[in-house]
């Protein structure tokens, strides 16, 4: 095979190849657009959690929602199961182990457990991808085997890591703490006159149904968030691929056409030499 066709072809698949991540670019702008215009609808029980951990933390109620009764940190990465997104899910797990240091790992994604195997870190649990935002039926083994560990102080504290969506251009990897809660307090004279706080059922019962709910209800959110950025991020890497694609075809054409030329000049004088060679004889 001739070196210009060998260019020809190496040209054509370059071409086909950028016409296939422009299609698969366009897909995810596409899905990153509807999904965005259909936000979780748990953002509004979390910020009603937030609110019952906030009133047990200021009227002072000796309970592990806001107080950490050990060292041990577990940490939640929520990572993609596709590729083509940069290193967005490298630095998701990177910060979920910072976070949780020696303590258990929690990976959601593929995509985060073939990181841990890479970088040798086999110890982490592995849940599945999520494909329902509101029921999350593929974690509820991680909520169901989560809040007890941390209500009977196996675990002290809980954080989550996962690229919260800014913008289509901007993803920032964060690791928020979900327990025990760590945030402001109210006013509790100027917001309870009577100075009075009621907690008409057990303890007990109510920690364990608001550590559930409030796990559930962040690992929604969370989950929003990281689809919303998988999509984003994978939209900006495609285009930043087809855009060295097309650079990548117009070399392959140049050099395509500039060696035809070399073999198109070279046959003309092979022929010219033989008609001399042969007019001679």
């Amino acid at each position: 095979m001739g070196a210009s066709l060998r260019l020809k072809e190496e040209a054509t698949f370059t071409h086909e190849l950028r016409w296939v991540l422009e299609a698969m670019k366009q897909v995810a702008f596409s899905e990153h657009k509807r999904l965005e215009q259909q936000p979780t609808t748990h953002e509004a029980l979390v910020e009603d959690l937030r609110g019952c951990f906030q009133l047990l933390a200021s009227a002072g109620v000796v309970s592990s929602l806001v107080r950490s009764s050990s060292p041990v940190t577990a940490a939640i990465c929520f990572t993609s199961d596709a590729g083509f997104i940069g290193d967005l899910n490298v630095r998701v797990i990177r910060e979920g182990m910072a976070a949780a240091g020696t303590g258990p790992l929690h990976v959601i994604g593929e995509q985060g457990r073939r990181v841990c195997l890479e970088q040798g870190f086999a110890a982490a649990s592995y849940y599945p991808h999520v494909t329902n935002f509101e029921t999350l039926e593929e974690l509820r083994p991680l909520w169901d085997s989560l809040a007890p560990r941390y209500l009977d102080g196996t675990i002290g504290r809980v954080s989550l890591a996962y690229p919260k969506h800014l913008s289509l251009t901007r993803q920032e990897v964060v690791a928020d703490p979900l327990l025990p809660y760590e945030g402001p307090t109210l006013d509790m004279a100027q917001r309870h006159p009577m100075r009075t706080f009621v907690l008409e059922t057990p303890l007990a019962v109510t920690e364990r149904a608001l550590t559930a709910w409030w796990i559930r209800a962040a690992l929604a959110r969370a989950a929003w968030h990281a689809r919303l950025s998988e999509l984003a991020a994978r939209a900006n890497h495609l285009e930043s691929a087809v855009d060295e694609l097309v650079k990548q075809t117009q070399v392959l054409n140049l050099r395509y056409f500039h060696v035809l030329h070399e073999e198109m000049d070279k046959a003309i004088r092979e022929v010219y030499a033989s008609q001399q060679i042969g007019g001679a004889n």
